[in-house]
């Protein structure tokens, strides 16, 4: 009985640091299948400010969109770092949606290529929700929104 009782104590201990290692797991609703949030074990640097940094990975792909976190006095900027397309959402008090990058972010070498992007959903993302939301939530979203932005995103992240 005892063996049986710690068998099943370890099997629960296992289990949860499985599931803590996973900031955010979610669905996608596209080709590349659910997606998981990390920290990343470094931090992305912008003015001299090491700012909180996520990766997303998918289920049905190698390549990953990192996230940088950026929170500012009238807003929380989401930078989004990709091989083939750099952008930002911004969460502001009254919503929360897609920008491209502003020209202080060009000189750093961040630059929103618009022919590597879909202007149609572009648009469509400049207001995913009119409210301020929580910092996983805007995760969350951006795992789920971001890729329908890249054009031919089947191709660019290659899917299994």
């Amino acid at each position: 009985m005892k063996r049986t009782i710690s068998l099943l104590m370890m099997i629960v201990m296992i289990s949860f640091v499985t599931q803590a290692k996973f900031f955010l797991k979610g669905e996608t609703y596209c080709a590349l299948g659910d997606y998981n949030i990390v920290k990343a074990p470094d931090s992305f640097v912008l003015n001299r400010d090491e700012l909180n940094t996520y990766i997303i990975s998918y289920e049905k792909s190698e390549k990953t969109v990192k996230i940088a976190v950026s929170k500012e006095a009238d807003c929380c900027r989401y930078i989004v770092l990709s091989e083939n397309l750099s952008l930002q959402y911004i969460c502001k008090k009254d919503y929360f949606g897609v920008y491209m990058h502003r020209d202080d972010f060009k000189k750093l070498g961040l630059e929103t290529e618009k022919e590597n992007m879909v202007l149609r959903n572009y648009y469509h993302q400049k207001v995913i929700t009119p409210n301020s939301i929580e910092v996983k939530n805007c995760l969350g979203l951006i795992a789920v929104y971001y890729p329908r932005l890249v054009k031919d995103y089947e191709i660019v992240f290659a899917c299994k």
